[in-house]
């Protein structure tokens, strides 16, 4: 049975506020490890497109983009997933915070978000639709100005990069493969 006493939700509160801390931490080390690998693979892919080589080697190098673009997608569903916890995460704080009393505004205060309630994004302080829209709020778009939304513009960026870097790799091979191709004329 659930004991609804404020000591016990005060432990239960200081467990959401870790898991909260956690989705960020979590989301942010798979962000930076999405653009660090895909930054890598673009990197060696441009470098390996220099060479001066036989055109099957330019088959290879399509297959480094391929794996790059597919890095891009793996990793935006990755920051898709770790935001859609981040929101859960978000909303149960912000539950425990109501029940608690935290959210409510403080008396003396003009700010409207005078509170005890952890605000520290722009969405945390979208309260009402937190606790009365929530399925509205867990399932909104990204904003266009949060970094999530920055770093998610970056991958497709890559993604775009890679798919260009396949296309130039086909290309030198095909040209390549002309090269040295020797077909007599009569």
């Amino acid at each position: 049975m659930f004991r609804h006493d404020s000591e016990h939700l005060i432990q239960i509160y200081k467990v959401a506020v870790e898991e909260y801390r956690f989705e960020v931490t979590l989301g942010w080390d798979r962000m930076k490890y999405y653009l660090v690998l895909n930054s890598a693979i673009v990197s060696i892919g441009t470098g390996l497109l220099q060479l001066q080589v036989a055109w099957f080697f330019f088959i290879l190098v399509a297959g480094v983009f391929a794996i790059g673009l597919a890095a891009s997608f793996v990793g935006l569903r990755a920051i898709g997933k770790a935001h859609e916890y981040y929101r859960r995460a978000v909303f149960k704080k912000t539950l425990i915070e109501d029940v608690l009393g935290l959210g409510a505004k403080l008396k003396g205060y003009p700010h409207y978000n005078a509170t005890l309630a952890i605000g520290t994004t722009e969405g945390q302080t979208s309260r009402y639709d937190i606790l009365h829209d929530t399925d509205n709020w867990l399932g909104r778009p990204l904003r266009r100005t949060s970094v999530v939304y920055s770093v998610a513009l970056m991958l497709k960026f890559m993604a775009a990069v890679n798919i260009v870097g396949i296309a130039m790799a086909v290309w030198l091979s095909v040209d390549r493969f002309g090269r040295t191709l020797y077909i007599p004329w009569p």
